[in-house]
């Protein structure tokens, strides 16, 4: 009896939590503003975020309306001078720990507000055993943000994977290239057939392009190789030279596009859709090139290795969800009414899927199982929701980015299961293609405010130095004279301190 009692009484706090939860909407009696600074991706073909559906269903269930600052390029400037001016209310994307660290008095204390305002997020967290505490608490035992994105999403291990054209190859018959030296005799036998292409192009303005990918024939994916839970030097090595030299003697013979250190996003995507391109690195095809059957003739090429070096590819964290997703301005008047809105905005997987791909069953939908499953949206779907004006970029990135809030939406456990032929599935297979040759993850733990600002004062200037003697080396050649001349300039850039920062961050030894 005792038992059924308490079995009662549980249910009816349950249900009076449900009632409790549906009568906060909407969260305020009389509309209100809120400015929010939101980084839009590059593929958005939206007018504005006030276009998208969960923005308009949003505002009209919680009486809060968004005023975007809808961030595309030149966002660290950006967001520095707001930082330093007029602050919006928050901000949605990718705040670093850096910043957050640097600033914790802009940033308003969430740490006593999220089990109270955000009792969804919590929820999903608990339900999943995420240590979601641990993973927001910054060193002065402070939390800053929600997180969002996904937990778990293997396509987000890396940036860029290599894209070969496949037909091309088939019709100068080549093979697919499994060594550098190989590679070089597919680029050459291309500039032969095809003088007006361009044999491997990148973009090093590009999150998914840079040089980097180049020299990882030679072992080399960064400043610094993290392997085995060691942190080892890689530009003031011998692999170092000899990429740069290679890359060199490639780019004088017209392998390599000399304008990939200057180009932007725009001219690099233009050279992939005018199908210019044979070996390119990016997310994925349909991210640049807008006509399908063009997209159908790249395929993933894994990486290869130089002559006496073992390829290894650039990767990011492990885990890939965005700490910082959500930060809230410290001066705001409405800290609270902003965690109820996110709180509303993280009731549930559909509500998070509506919020990153727009409506039900356009492209994803709820099967017999109640589970989310993607599936394929037609040209004909796309027109039968109303979005006309992108049903000719079916399975684009600029379908996706349009219709929601994409990469930055409510924190989801996983990516849903990729459909045979979709976008989702080709770069998963494309991903694992790549895997095997990753780098070790970078870890993602918080590092201290004075370890920080150590790191930055103690390496300032580091990065333009490397990379500008990159682009210089590989557009203009370099001599081992120089390349000495380099190395030995690096520890006054504070190299020595910038590998034994990372070897800190494998050991969590701050």
């Amino acid at each position: 009896m005792k038992k059924a009692l308490s079995l009662f009484l549980a249910l009816l706090m349950l249900l009076s939590a449900a009632t409790a939860l549906a009568e906060e909407l909407p969260i305020v009696p009389e509309k209100i503003e809120v400015t929010i600074a939101v980084w839009r991706h590059q593929n958005d073909a939206s007018a504005s975020f006030d276009e998208k559906a969960f923005v308009k269903k949003a505002e009209e269930d919680t009486n809060i309306h968004v005023n975007w600052i809808e961030i595309v390029s030149d966002g660290d400037t950006k967001l520095a001078a707001m930082l330093a001016g007029d602050m919006p209310d928050a901000f949605i994307g990718p705040m670093s720990d850096k910043i957050v660290v640097s600033n914790t008095g802009l940033f308003a204390d969430l740490t006593d507000k999220v089990e109270t305002l955000v009792p969804n997020f919590v929820k999903l967290c608990e339900e999943n055993d995420i240590d979601w505490k641990t993973f927001l608490t910054y060193p002065d035992g402070h939390i800053y943000s929600i997180m969002g994105g996904y937990w778990s999403n293997p396509s987000s291990e890396t940036n860029g994977v290599n894209w070969i054209n496949t037909a091309w190859l088939k019709e100068l018959g080549l093979e697919m290239p499994t060594t550098a030296e190989e590679l070089h005799t597919v680029l050459a036998a291309v500039k032969k057939a095809k003088p007006d292409s361009i044999p491997l192009d990148f973009c090093q303005s590009h999150y998914a392009a840079e040089f980097w990918n180049l020299t990882s024939m030679w072992g080399i994916p960064g400043f610094v190789l993290l392997k085995d839970g060691k942190a080892y030097p890689t530009v003031n090595t011998d692999a170092f030279y000899d990429a740069l030299t290679t890359l060199h003697a490639w780019m004088e013979e017209g392998l390599i596009n000399p304008e990939g250190f200057t180009q932007t996003d725009s001219q690099y995507n233009s050279n992939l859709d005018s199908m210019k391109v044979c070996l390119f690195c990016g997310w994925g095809p349909w991210s640049y090139i807008k006509d399908s059957d063009n997209r159908e003739q790249y395929e993933v090429m894994a990486p290869v290795a130089a002559e006496g070096y073992t390829a290894v590819w650039p990767t990011k964290s492990q885990s890939t969800a965005i700490r910082n997703n959500l930060v809230i301005n410290a001066q705001s008047p409405y800290v609270d009414e902003i965690l109820k809105w996110w709180n509303y905005l993280s009731d549930g997987q559909g509500m998070a899927l509506f919020i990153r791909n727009g409506e039900e069953g356009l492209t994803y939908y709820l099967d017999e199982n109640g589970e989310y499953q993607s599936r394929n949206a037609t040209e004909e779907d796309y027109i039968k929701f109303g979005y006309e004006q992108y049903a000719n970029n079916v399975g684009s990135s600029t379908v996706a980015a349009s219709l929601g809030l994409v990469n930055y939406h409510p924190l989801m456990i996983e990516a849903l299961p990729a459909q045979p032929g979709s976008n989702a599935m080709i770069r998963r297979l494309a991903v694992n293609a790549t895997k095997p040759f990753f780098s070790d993850y970078v870890p993602n733990n918080f590092i201290p405010a004075e370890a920080q600002e150590e790191f930055s004062f103690a390496t300032e200037g580091l990065t333009d130095f490397i990379k500008n003697f990159a682009a210089t080396s590989i557009v203009n050649g370099l001599t081992r004279a120089d390349f000495d001349a380099f190395v030995s300039q690096l520890n006054n850039y504070g190299y020595d301190y910038y590998v034994a920062y990372y070897q800190k961050r494998l050991d969590n030894s701050f």
